[in-house]
């Protein structure tokens, strides 16, 4: 698993932890995903999920109030933010060969 795969798969699980439906074994994914990027789970999406349920509760209605909104807006901007994993830099010719399906379209292009 790449590295930008590991950060995507751990903010899965950390959604997921939010959510209260991870796994045993998703919950130990977590702890060592977490120890493999050098990060810890932080409380970010617990805390929006309980803003969310409990502005829900309060408001009881359809449309979410425009404090969820602007704090919707500026948890997204905070986690939008450029973090510190260095992704390498890969040549053009490297992802085109790498493609599985290069062959075929060399071989469809003949």
């Amino acid at each position: 698993m790449s590295l930008s795969e590991s950060r995507i798969r751990f903010d899965e699980l950390c959604a997921g932890r939010a959510m209260g439906d991870l796994t045993v074994e998703e919950e130990r994914e977590l702890i060592l995903l977490g120890k493999q990027l050098g990060i810890d789970p932080d409380l970010a999406f617990e805390l929006l999920a309980a803003s969310i349920e409990v502005d829900f509760l309060q408001n009881s209605i359809e449309q979410p109030s425009a404090s969820l909104v602007a704090r919707l807006h500026r948890c997204a901007a905070e986690m939008a933010k450029p973090s510190a994993v260095i992704l390498p830099d890969v040549p053009a010719w490297r992802k085109i060969f790498g493609n599985p399906l290069t062959g075929w379209a060399a071989a469809a292009a003949i």
